[in-house]
This record gives C-alpha cells, structure tokens and sequence, in this order.
C-alpha cells in the first residue's frame, strides 16, 4: 500500500497507475453505506479526517491492513463513490506520520561517497576498507537530526539561502519505524514503510579555510543540514511492501542525466544498526524516521569546482527502487 498526504496533509491511499489517490477522510462517509463496521474502525484510526497523525494505524496495522485493502478496492470499481482525487501534477506533503515526526539522518555512510568527499576536500587518497574497520573497532555511526517543519514533500521547490554557490544533492533511503523503545537489538528492529529522499546539502563552509573554520561548522554543519525545504521526502511511503532494506537500488538524475546510482548494500550501518545505537540514548516511537545517507556521485566528490552544483531551475529526481519517484525542482538563490 502507498499511503500519501495531500497539501492539505489529508491522507490519500494511492490507486493502481499512482496516477489518482483516495482521499480516506473524505471518503469514510460513503464507504459507510458500502461496511460500517470498517468504515468506523477506519475513522478511529484516522483522525481530523485523515489529517491527523498515523500513529494509531501503525499500532493497529495487523488489523487495519484488511480495512484498508478494502477500501482500496472499493475506490477501484467501477462508479465508485469514494472521494478520488487526481495526482497528475500534483503537489504533496511529505508522507510523515505527523507533521512532528522526528527524523534521523545517517551520515558518511557509504564507503564509495566518503572516500571521494574526503579526496575533494583534503587532496588525500584514503582507504575505504579503513571505513569498515572502523565500524569492526565499535566505531559508531555519525549523523544528524532534522527539524520536521522544514521537511517538504513531492514537487516542492528546493533552495537554499541567498549567496549560496556550493548546492549539493543527496539521494537517500527514508524508513518510518513500525515499533519503538530504549535498547532495541539490531535483530528487534521493525520498520514500517520506505520512502525515496533527498537529503540537499550547502557546502560552502566545508571549502573554507582559516583557523575558526572548526569552531564556526559547529554551528554551519547544523545549518548546512536545516534550512527551509532542507530535505524532500515522498511522493507515498510504500507499506506492507516484502523490501529488503539491505538491497534496494536508489538512483538521483538532474535534467534526466543519471549522476547516483547505488545500493542500499553500500551502507556502512544499517538501518537496524543505526536504531539500534540511537535507542541506547533516545526511547524512540512508532512514527520516527530515520534516512540511510547517500551513496557516491554527489557534486561535492567532484570538488570545489564541479559542474554538478545545482543551479535554480534544476530538475532533480529520486528514484527508490519499487518504491516511486521523488521529483523536485531548485528555486531561486
């Protein structure tokens, strides 16, 4: 199932050809008439008519998936009288469980892209089997968190602040957990849905020099990674979908040209892993997300000068295998 949120963040369940949705909160009425009994538990899951937060379909999911699956196959008969709107063209929230949902971000977690990223900022050749024994020695993984507000979702505009030169894209693996809680085994680890993502990066800091430049990214590496529209996420988190998050092909084009294409076999630490070291600080909730870092091919592991900084007007795409298309297009900056 393709769960999405409209731009009134009203949840929309997507039909076959991804081409239409329907609009759940708006169609329980009808779908009254057709079973009450669904159509009330649906309405218990789904609250401010659909607008509300996701948590209790998680919870229930065993039970709600029937509900769900028939609904969807009510929306696709013939004269249906749920309410099906039209997704050509059209711009979406980001499928979050709530608007609040908290979002942690995995970084410098493929060997390919770190070996490049460090051989562009420093001139030093590294080597990337250090990466792994550096995991192997209980190194943990490195990342971020990303303020839910500034998240945006499908066919959004990107940009980052004025004066801007140096804009980066990242494509990535977004999961939402089906299951939470403090210490989590790697093994326990559950995820809920997956989810293309772009994880827009500023780079100016990283290229410059002088002797506060450490003292001042303390500050600018949050920032370089939390600015409006910092990170796009969508068009639909897949659900109930037999994925394996360890192999999943990701693929990032601009103007159509194909600048990343890599597998999700390239992480450093897996998704389990990472949920697994960051319950060990944070009781973490059905509903959080976490985002796999990015493989090579970003415009920063070509350098300073590289001709793959995005420019206003870029048409960027991410595409997660079996998963949909991410599309966005660079703003003004």
């Amino acid at each position: 199932m393709k769960f999405i949120r409209f731009s009134d963040w009203s949840t929309g369940l997507v039909l076959e050809g991804e081409k239409a949705a329907a609009d759940i909160g708006a169609s329980l009425r009808a779908y009254r008439q057709r079973d009450a009994a669904s159509a009330d538990r649906l309405i218990d899951l789904f609250p401010e008519e659909g607008r509300g937060s996701w948590t209790r379909v998680i919870a229930k999911w065993g039970s709600a998936r029937k509900d769900l699956r028939a609904l969807l196959a009510a929306a696709h008969e013939p004269g249906t009288k749920l309410e099906i709107r039209k997704l050509t063209g059209t711009k979406l929230q980001p499928p979050m469980v709530s608007r609040d949902s908290r979002t942690f971000a995995i970084g410098a977690n493929s060997v390919g892209h770190n070996v490049n990223a460090v051989k562009a900022l420093s001139g030093k050749d590294v080597d990337g089997q250090d990466y792994i024994d550096e995991k192997l020695s209980g190194v943990p993984p490195f990342g971020f968190s990303v303020h839910p507000d500034l998240i945006v979702g499908h066919r959004a505009v990107v940009a980052p602040p004025k004066g801007t030169t140096k804009f980066d894209y990242e494509s990535e693996v977004g999961i939402i957990l089906k299951r939470g809680g403090m210490n989590i085994p790697p093994s326990r680890v559950q995820i809920w849905g997956f989810m293309p993502w772009n994880d827009w990066s500023i780079r100016d800091p990283l290229f410059e020099t002088g002797p506060n430049k450490a003292r001042s990214l303390l500050l600018s590496w949050n920032l370089m990674k939390n600015f409006e529209t910092c990170t796009s996420v969508g068009p639909y988190v897949l659900v109930d979908e037999k994925l394996d998050p360890g192999h999943l092909r990701v693929l990032l084009r601009v103007n159509g040209r194909v600048l990343q294409d890599w597998n999700t076999a390239d992480m450093i630490y897996s998704f389990a892993e990472t949920v697994s070291f960051v319950s060990q600080y944070i009781a973490l909730k059905p509903g959080d997300m976490f985002a796999s870092g990015t493989g090579p091919g970003t415009a920063i592991e070509s350098g300073e000068m590289s001709n793959r900084w995005l420019k206003p007007g870029d048409k960027v795409e991410v595409e997660l295998e079996g998963a949909g298309i991410l599309k966005n297009t660079v703003g003004a900056f």
